[in-house]
């Protein structure tokens, strides 16, 4: 690493340079602390003044509505397969349609729900595909309970004041109280999008009617080393066994596009696998278990047995799963994560309705997470074993990591991966939820047009939600941007041309900082150092985000975005169109090189499709990194 040059100019060069003129000054720096050596690892720590104007709502405000106006923007399309380039285009008969990505959540429960996303890109200079995209989640209309009572009063209930929650009482509904819990992230309203005086908020806790922790979630970690114990960390492992004669084979005809559009390619269907005579034909496949998302009770468990650490507490389970229906996919060229994938595109191998699953795993549990709700009590495993009595865990689309046949049945098993688990105690009439006091906004409608949003709430000085409102889930916008997602994703060429070196070490290969996560809070994401960084607090993942591109989506969908009042100082505005301007101007090119830079990398959607559904570190992770390139 080359040394940094000393005043006399270069290390081995002892002339003095010429002396500056007298009569022009140097000029004001900036305020903040920005190392003069910027190295790869150097930290810039910015002032009070210019954190305040990076973080002002207005300037994401104003930014979004100026690329609205400018319809810097276009509909994320995929091409449309039944398109007939012979025949006159029309409505009907496009090359591209716009793309729409549905999916039932929790399938098979009674309380499952869909959801449905549609997505929009923006042009950037600062990715890899020079895009930037926004996912819209639209989610199906579930009562979920009934609100009884609201505790925002801030002289009443300082304490939840200091802690920026707000409390809310309800009665949930009997069929759909179970996915309340499930809700946790997401946004909650008390009313449709065209309702007038509506209030949406995150949902950042749910609490039982005694007012502790209704879902306790412990995630697998690489592994967790306190004073006593050394936890034997295991990623979770799904292995099948099928009898030969319940295998169905498939026969497919024809061609198939396996990717949505993206890396665009048509491959031709496999006529017919023949795994009963070479089962390793199925290595590297995909399996979909067609009930993926399981919730017992904790009783019924071959094997569940609790550890204890000084912060933590460990969960190891092994449960087996009969009579379960899975279907065996060939993604062909597809370069998703197999739990995004289209699967109803992708050509069957075989399908079953008897195979035996059984998952096993160990998964850690944070006790400071829980620790405040036990005033007094030092709780252990065992203590929170006695509070909960069910359990929930996914069975996500895996990869087959080896097959064979034995004593007349077909087995394999799946590519070890992270996840998580939850515990749950019973809800009842007086379950309390936690809403994070930075994530209020409320709607009201002016004609039938536009819907008002206004997003400078605050719950501890306006009326939030009403009294005997039933609450539902609400729509929700992400972005893969770092200013929405406060994340970084490897961006190879970012910030350069074909004839212009590479600049950014940290854009290229981003790693952790001081900035970010603990080992914890992280685990999941720390398997993609290199990949992916996050800097993103708990805080900001359950507050209202906003970026410039979310806020253009809004106005797309004729939801008017109220100008916040948070503004940047005087000196910032003043600088500020003549900035916006030249960003305006840029997209242009930005539009350009995004277009031919088409399929360079799948990333920045799955990211978008993770940020929408408000995925935790461990799932975030589990969908970046098996998003190849």
């Amino acid at each position: 690493m080359p040394r940094k040059q000393n005043g006399f100019g270069k290390p081995s060069d002892f002339a003095f340079k010429s002396f500056l003129r007298l009569d022009k000054g140097k000029g004001t720096g900036a305020v903040g602390y920005y190392p003069g050596d910027r190295q790869f690892g150097s930290i810039v720590q910015r002032s009070v003044i210019e954190k305040w104007n990076l973080d002002s709502d207005w300037v994401k405000w104003r930014k979004g509505f100026e690329i609205y106006n400018r319809a810097a923007w276009e509909r994320l399309k995929i091409k449309d397969p039944t398109y007939n380039p012979f025949a006159e285009t029309t409505e009907t008969n496009k090359p591209f349609k716009n793309a729409l990505i549905t999916s039932t959540l929790f399938k098979g429960l009674p309380y499952e729900i869909e959801n449905t996303f549609v997505g929009y890109e923006y042009p950037t200079a600062n990715a890899d595909s020079n895009t930037y995209y926004v996912v819209k989640k639209n989610q199906e209309s579930k009562t979920l309970g009934t609100i009884t009572s609201i505790y925002n009063n801030p002289q009443t209930y300082p304490g939840n004041r200091l802690n920026h929650e707000v409390y809310v009482k309800i009665n949930p509904d009997a069929t759909n109280k179970s996915l309340l819990v499930q809700m946790i992230g997401d946004r909650l309203s008390d009313g449709p999008l065209t309702q007038n005086n509506r209030t949406e908020a995150t949902l950042k806790r749910v609490l039982t009617s005694d007012e502790l922790p209704s879902v306790y979630t412990g995630q697998t970690l690489l592994k967790v080393q306190e004073n006593t114990i050394n936890f034997t960390q295991e990623k979770t492992t799904i292995k099948v066994k099928i009898p030969l004669s319940d295998i169905t084979l498939s026969s497919n005809t024809g061609e198939f596009t396996p990717n949505q559009g993206i890396n665009y390619k048509k491959k031709n269907d496999p006529a017919q696998l023949d795994i009963l005579d070479n089962p390793e034909l199925l290595d590297g496949r995909v399996i979909y278990v067609d009930n993926f998302f399981i919730e017992k009770q904790i009783a019924n468990l071959d094997i569940a047995s609790y550890s204890d650490d000084s912060f933590y507490f460990q969960l190891k389970l092994k449960e087996t799963e009969s009579g379960q229906q899975i279907v065996a996919l060939d993604q062909g060229v597809n370069a998703l994560p197999p739990a995004m994938l289209d699967l109803t595109g992708l050509p069957t191998i075989f399908s079953t309705t008897n195979a035996e699953l059984t998952i096993e795993g160990s998964y850690v549990f944070s006790k400071a997470d829980y620790q405040r709700y036990f005033p007094g009590i030092y709780f252990d495993a065992a203590f929170i074993g006695d509070k909960v009595e069910s359990i929930s865990y996914s069975i996500l689309p895996f990869i087959v990591k080896k097959s064979d046949i034995v004593n007349g049945n077909f087995i394999f098993e799946a590519i070890p991966y992270f996840s998580e688990i939850s515990l749950y105690p019973s809800l009842d009439d007086g379950t309390t939820l936690v809403f994070s006091d930075n994530s209020f906004a409320k709607t009201f409608t002016t004609d039938t047009k536009w819907t008002n949003l206004d997003t400078d709430v605050d719950p501890w000085m306006d009326d939030v939600f009403s009294i005997g409102a039933t609450l539902t889930p609400a729509n929700m916008y992400s972005c893969s941007c770092p200013n929405f997602s406060q994340s970084l994703l490897s961006m190879p060429q970012s910030n350069q041309n074909e004839d212009t070196r590479k600049t950014n070490r940290q854009n290229r290969y981003p790693l952790p900082t001081a900035q970010s996560q603990n080992d914890y809070q992280a685990s999941g994401q720390s398997v993609v150092a290199g990949k992916a960084s996050s800097w993103e607090s708990e805080a900001h993942r359950l507050s209202f985000k906003l970026c410039k591109h979310t806020i253009a989506t809004m106005f797309n969908e004729n939801i008017k975005v109220i100008e916040p009042n948070k503004y940047p100082t005087l000196e910032a505005r003043e600088g500020f169109e003549e900035k916006l301007a030249k960003d305006i101007q840029a997209t242009y090119d930005n539009f350009d090189r995004s277009y031919r830079r088409t399929g360079i990398s799948i990333s920045e959607i799955v990211f978008s499709l993770s940020k929408a559904l408000n995925l935790n570190s461990t799932k975030t992770a589990y969908m970046v990194f098996d998003g190849k390139q």
